[in-house]
């Protein structure tokens, strides 16, 4: 009676710590293409001069990220009325779970001083009066343990997670 005591309450850690490990892995979809969103940035800066804006980070894709689903991704999703994905090269290993956003301009101009997505600071303490162009980069997502959002900005080569 004791052994099978004993292996229930071993099978209940086992399947907690499953479950841990699980949604840990979901996690690394969003950190490796955000990684590839920064690359794509600097590269698009060194052509361009500036970093590529694609949208106002109201619209997240290739999806809103929290259908629990994957979506294969889009790089002709628009993140506004006429910049595209295919400005950047993103292209992410398969279809995707979490929605992306990113959006380019000036910390001090038209960032604030003290820049926020979807309540995430980009920099938790960004020096007042910071200026100069940037971009910030932003996905959310629900793979199953409620909604994760990851946000990383040319200020800050960090990733911030906001986890439930």
């Amino acid at each position: 009676m004791i052994v099978v005591a004993i292996v229930g309450i071993l099978a209940v850690v086992a399947l907690f710590g499953y479950r841990a490990i699980i949604a840990s892995s979901k996690g690394a979809e969003p950190r490796q293409v955000l990684g590839s969103i920064r690359l794509a940035q600097e590269a698009y800066k060194a052509e361009t001069g500036s970093y590529a804006d694609i949208g106002d980070g109201s619209t997240l894709c290739p999806s809103t990220g929290v259908t629990g689903k994957k979506w294969g991704w889009d790089p002709a999703c628009a993140g506004s009325t006429t910049n595209k994905w295919s400005m950047l090269t993103v292209n992410p290993d398969g279809p995707v779970m979490f929605g992306y956003a990113t959006e380019a301009g000036v910390f001090g101009g038209t960032f604030t001083d003290s820049p926020q997505v979807s309540g995430i600071k980009i920099v938790a303490n960004a020096p007042a009066g910071t200026v100069g162009a940037g971009y910030w980069a932003y996905s959310e997502g629900d793979p199953g343990a409620g909604l994760i959002k990851l946000l990383t900005s040319s200020l800050s080569k960090e990733i911030i997670v906001q986890e439930p």
